[in-house]
Parts: structure tokens; C-alpha cells; sequence
């Protein structure tokens, strides 16, 4: 869960694009090779968990994901509430990842 308040209408649109660009990458594409008949798989994630600059070993990694939900709630507060530009003054970010590859004992051991 991701909070987003942008306090000036410059940062709402940078808002805009981020939901967006999540959207954008949780979704299959249209084949170009079959004529839009097919859909190609949505982007995959790599996802890693650092502390003081090195990758945390004290959870469990993260194989291959993808994001599959993103849910967004524009009222966090319960209200309605733009900018000039129409632009919502707060956002609620859900993402729900699903990792490519089911974890099995033996990543288990190795971290996963």
C-alpha cells in the first residue's frame, strides 16, 4: 500500500503518470506479429529488499513477478477532493505481485 498526496498540481500529474505507467505494465500487449490477435505476456518484476545498501538476507527473496492488481482509491480520506486541474489531491496505491515460478523446499533453502 503506497499513499500519495502530491501538495502542488505539478506533482499531481507525476501521480498521473505513475498509475499510469503501473497500469500500463500489469497489462498484456497486443501481438504485433499476429496482427493484434494474441496478447503478449505483461512486463515481469525483479524485486529486491536492500538494507544499508546490501540485498536483505533476513526475508525471504522474491523469484520473477508480475504485477497482477493494482487497485487505486482516490477518496483516502473519504472525500472527494481535486486541484484546479481536476487532478485528486490523494491517492490509496494497491499492487499484488505473483511471483512466476512456485516456490518449492528447495528454493526455500536457497531463500526464497
Amino acid at each position: 500500500m503506497f499513499l500519495m498526496a502530491p501538495s502542488s498540481e505539478n506533482e499531481s500529474n507525476s501521480m498521473k503518470n505513475i498509475i499510469k505507467k503501473l497500469r500500463m505494465y500489469s497489462s498484456p500487449e497486443l501481438s504485433q506479429a499476429a496482427n493484434g490477435l494474441f496478447f503478449n505476456a505483461p512486463a515481469q518484476w525483479a524485486i529486491k529488499f536492500y538494507h544499508n545498501g546490501q540485498e536483505n538476507t533476513n526475508i525471504p527473496k522474491i523469484r520473477q513477478c508480475v504485477l497482477s492488481d493494482i487497485s487505486v482509491n482516490f477518496t483516502p480520506a473519504g472525500e472527494w477532493s481535486t486541484f484546479k486541474n481536476g487532478h485528486p489531491v490523494s491517492a490509496v496505491l494497491h499492487l499484488k505481485f505473483i511471483e512466476m515460478e512456485i516456490i518449492h523446499s528447495k528454493l526455500v533453502d536457497e531463500g526464497y
